[in-house]
């Protein structure tokens, strides 16, 4: 089997893996659960990111976070916020390798994630981002062309489960109660009006 083959293979297995995952969850907190596993298990050894994002990065929180080559400080955070959401925001995704980083970062940002490289993606829903992805690892381990084309399919599937789920607590949502038949004989019970006679 070619080397493309497989790569295709496995490409495919890890989209029906995340559509299995995905598909199985109940409400938005399964769906962020099952995004991370399925995340954890394809990316390797990365730091793994998830946002809930508002309108802006600003507006935006962090939903989940794994740390694997970084002590995953406050002051990390906060680059990762302010830096590298706001462009995953506006670009829709982001592969920035370690020598790309002095474009985008101060020394002092650089310095938090030393000869790291970084990829990310935005997730939308009727046209408006929902949720973003951070990955970012040693250079030397690099993030391939799997992993790139892994992180791109998160988008529209993540639309479709996040619109089933949507129409799922529309359908299935609290209906109203219905109160039972009243006695009108005790209506000064409930300190209401005393029925009409007619």
């Amino acid at each position: 089997m070619s080397r493309r083959r497989r790569a295709a293979d496995r490409l495919n297995q890890a989209q029906n893996t995340l559509v299995a995952m995905l598909g199985s969850a109940q409400n938005r907190g399964d769906l962020l659960m099952d995004l991370m596993s399925w995340l954890t298990h394809y990316s390797g050894d990365s730091n793994i990111v998830v946002w809930i994002t508002g309108k802006d990065a600003e507006d935006s929180d962090m939903a989940s976070l794994l740390h694997s080559s970084t002590p995953g400080s406050v002051e990390e955070y906060e680059v990762l916020k302010r830096v590298v959401l706001p462009a995953i925001l506006e670009e829709k995704f982001i592969n920035w390798p370690s020598l790309y980083l002095p474009k985008v970062m101060s020394s002092g940002d650089r310095g938090h994630f030393p000869g790291h490289c970084f990829i990310g993606v935005r997730c939308d829903y009727q046209g408006v981002h929902r949720l973003a992805v951070t990955s970012y690892r040693p250079a030397d381990q690099g993030f391939s062309g799997f992993d790139q084309s892994a992180l791109e399919m998160i988008n529209p599937l993540f639309g479709i489960m996040f619109r089933r789920l949507r129409h799922a607590v529309e359908n299935d949502g609290p209906k109203p109660k219905t109160q039972p038949p009243q006695d009108s004989s005790e209506w000064w019970r409930r300190g209401g009006s005393p029925p009409a006679f007619g």
